[in-house]
């Protein structure tokens, strides 16, 4: 990985982690929004998320051409954390 996951990040990825996700891929600079996008097998459903990661901007992608995933963002640092929708929990 040519960039690590910013710091903001990692403890909503240690805690995805704990929760059994694994890291399924690392996009860097492939995204025009995001620098680095870490994607989590599972992750928690958008509402929930917005709960459990505060002052972390909730993003959704219901568009086919794309993944389908719910995901949180670090705006200051430009990377992001997503989980396809499929494997979210409440």
């Amino acid at each position: 990985m040519a960039r690590e996951l910013c710091a903001h990040l990692q403890p909503i990825l240690q805690a995805l982690l704990a929760r059994g996700g694994t890291v399924v891929d690392v996009a860097v600079g492939a995204w025009s929004a995001r620098d680095v996008v870490v994607t989590v097998s599972q992750g928690p459903e958008l509402e929930a998320a917005r709960a459990l990661f505060p002052g972390f901007a909730p993003w959704r992608v219901d568009d086919p051409h794309y993944a389908i995933e719910f995901g949180v963002a670090c705006d200051a640092c430009r990377h992001a954390i997503g989980w396809p929708q499929k494997n979210a929990y409440s």
